[in-house]
Formats: structure tokens, sequence, C-alpha cells
């Protein structure tokens, strides 16, 4: 019985758990799948507050790569919300929310997915040229962010891959080939 009960609170039901916090380190893990790094937090005679990691390009252009998309999760953050450890977790539901195309480079697109529509990441696509004249397909992961499961890993990595292949061949008007996706 206290199985039965661990699984049930660790469910996924539309809505990430959070399974580890360490305020003073920055570091959220979600459902026991996802780990956010460099989260900062901060208390004053208001409250509090929280600041998700800000991703930096080679130019010096800052971009949230990972957002928080309803005020519950913001609230399970705040008020340390955790859930008990337990191996049994269920993978969160990831969607595409949006495949943008990028202007012509090795980058083809960037890819945002939801996890249990509360927490959205955006992923790049790298398109890479082989000796034999092929094609690869691999998967930028955001800063400060980690894939604690490598079957989550594997089913976004391919959801990604498939949209950013998708959202380029409706910009050139031409299909693309995916030939092998790289981890």
């Amino acid at each position: 019985m206290p199985l039965l009960i661990l699984l049930l609170l660790c469910q996924s039901a539309a809505a990430l758990e959070i399974t580890a916090l360490d305020r003073s380190a920055g570091i959220v893990e979600f459902s026991e799948k996802i780990e956010i790094s460099s989260v900062r937090f901060s208390t004053d005679a208001f409250g509090g507050a929280m600041a998700l990691p800000i991703s930096n390009s080679r130019d010096g252009r800052e971009f949230a790569n990972i957002r928080i998309m309803n005020k519950n999760l913001y609230d399970k953050m705040m008020t340390d919300s955790r859930k008990p450890h337990t191996e049994n977790c269920l993978p969160p539901a990831v969607k595409v929310i949006s495949a943008r195309t990028l202007k012509p480079s090795a980058r083809i697109a960037n890819v945002e997915i939801s996890f249990d529509g509360e927490l959205a990441a955006t992923f790049g696509v790298l398109k890479t040229h082989t000796k034999g004249g092929g094609v690869s397909y691999r998967m930028l992961t955001p800063d400060n962010f980690k894939f604690k499961s490598s079957a989550l890993r594997k089913s976004v990595r391919e959801l990604v891959i498939e949209a950013g292949i998708k959202a380029a061949s409706e910009k050139n008007g031409q299909p693309e080939r995916q030939i092998a996706a790289v981890h």
C-alpha cells in the first residue's frame, strides 16, 4: 500500500512536481526527470522572488530559453512544495509549442517544448553534413537544463528534431530528409 501512495504522489497529472529543490545551489528538479540549475532565489521585506537562468549567445545577446508557463508552478517553487522521491515518477507530457526557423546556418530551427503545460524550454536543431554526403541532425539543449531520464531525453530529441526539420522544410518549400539523428 505505501508504494501505491508514493506512485500517486508523483504521477504526472498535467502538473510537474518538484522532487528536489536547493535554493542555495539554485537547483530545482521536476518529477525526477528534469533539472534546472542557476535559478536565483531572493527574499526581501516584501516576500521573495525567483529568476530563471538566461542563456548568452556568442555575440552577447541574452535569451530566456527556460520559462515558467503558469503561476501554479511558480508558487510551488517559491513555497518549496516538494514531493517525496520515488523511482516511479511518470515522465511529464511533452508538446511542441512552436518551431521557428533561423537564418541560414548550421542551427536550422529553435523548437519550444512544453512539459506538462507548466515549464517550457527552447531547444535548437543543428544540421550537419557527413563525409558521405549525408545529413545528420542534433538537438541542442538549453544551458542549465538537464535531463535526468534518458527515455525522456530521447522522446524530446525525436520531437524536437522532427519539428525543426518540418519548420525548415516549410520555409524552404522542399522536404528535408532526416538521415540520422545524433545524440
